[in-house]
């Protein structure tokens, strides 16, 4: 955790952020941000096609091209610059633009009491990784009653006990844990997790409160989260490791498998069977077409994944007639039924001497990052 003040002629400016990258680049090179490009010309067709590279269509377009399948993936964001790998700097990732969809809600007067016109920012992000390029790198799994709610409507094999061995595979635990955890964590997968290196004075204190208040500290990865629990974070000796860098780096050069960022999928085309053929894509000012075998696999996040199949012509069919778009197939449950955790942020208090990091001052923030691999 970090404090912030951003204002205009603050000088956390673009600029700023460019000199930083430069520096963090000829620091740490090879285990910074991977820059995602793969061979050109792209083939006329594939056997999958992937829409978005965050957590599902990172995993998916790496284990798709396990097999002799040919698969593309297209992301609309760029590679992730070199601050994003830095703990401490990812507040400051917030004023690029680029990395961003720049999402807002709808205003309401019952809620964004604290943002302009009532209306809350929903950060999504715009680069390779999805949001976990530029997210808090907290890991967490959801509560096992979510997942049991998805099997009780009829979807069986998403509970949390038939999910928790794919969570076991996926990860490769470096935290702390005994006898109780130990069975909840996977210890050879390519997404590293570990304890915080970074804890700020009043975190230790926070702890320590709510102990008093008679509440335990657990492991947050367990299927019941009632407690306090210092997080564990998605980074490799404290460096992040969003899903791009865990499930693409590292097969980044098969042959069957084509990565295309900075490419805009803004349509599944689709036969008169309504069967997809391919997708029409923007990258630069030129509009493209590639065709598919066998499936398009959209995981372009909460927001964008019912937009593309909405403006493909798959969703309510009043709402795409009134937008003239022309109908492939009547589903009335597109782009409804978004549910999202609250977040509540408590009384904010100032102590003096500082007890967290100053993202006004990035210097501070790169030696802590440079001398103990930590700093944020």
């Amino acid at each position: 955790m970090m404090q912030l003040t951003i204002s205009t002629g603050s000088v956390l400016t673009k600029s700023v952020l460019n000199i930083l990258n430069v520096l963090l680049q000829q620091i740490f090179g090879s285990i910074l941000p991977y820059q995602f490009e793969t061979r050109q010309p792209l083939e006329p067709i594939y056997d999958f096609i992937v829409v978005g590279s965050g957590p599902g269509g990172s995993v998916v377009a790496s284990r798709l091209s396990e097999t002799n399948s040919r698969v593309l993936l297209l992301e609309a964001g760029g590679s992730a610059p070199p601050s994003a790998g830095v703990a401490g700097l990812t507040i400051l990732n917030g004023a690029n633009p680029n990395l961003f969809w720049g999402l807002k809600a709808v205003p309401r007067h019952n809620q964004g009491f604290g943002f302009v016109n009532n209306s809350i920012i929903y950060q999504q992000g715009k680069v390779m990784g999805g949001s976990t390029s530029v997210n808090a790198m907290i890991f967490s799994r959801g509560n096992r009653r979510d997942y049991d709610s998805w099997a009780n409507m009829g979807n069986p094999g998403w509970d949390y006990d038939s999910l928790l061995p794919y969570f076991k595979k996926s990860e490769n635990f470096r935290g702390y844990k005994t006898p109780l955890t130990a069975k909840y964590h996977g210890y050879g997968g390519p997404l590293t997790i570990e304890k915080k290196r970074y804890s700020a004075l009043y975190a230790r204190q926070v702890v320590e409160a709510f102990q008093e208040l008679g509440y335990g500290v657990i492991d947050e990865m367990l299927s019941h989260q009632i407690g306090v629990a210092p997080h564990h974070t998605t980074t490799r000796d404290g460096m992040r490791v969003s899903a791009s860098e865990s499930f693409l780096r590292p097969v980044v050069h098969r042959v069957n498998l084509d990565i295309r960022p900075q490419s805009l999928v803004t349509k599944i085309v689709f036969n008169s069977k309504k069967r997809a053929i391919g997708v029409k894509y923007l990258r630069g000012n030129r509009e493209y077409f590639v065709r598919v075998r066998k499936e398009v696999i959209v995981s372009a996040g909460p927001i964008n994944t019912p937009k593309l199949l909405m403006l493909s012509g798959v969703g309510p069919r009043q709402h795409l007639s009134n937008l003239q778009i022309p109908i492939v197939a009547s589903v009335e449950g597109v782009g409804k039924n978004l549910k999202d955790h609250n977040g509540v942020a408590g009384i904010l208090i100032k102590v003096n001497p500082d007890t967290v990091l100053n993202a006004n001052d990035p210097r501070s923030i790169i030696n802590e990052f440079i001398m103990n691999r930590t700093g944020g």
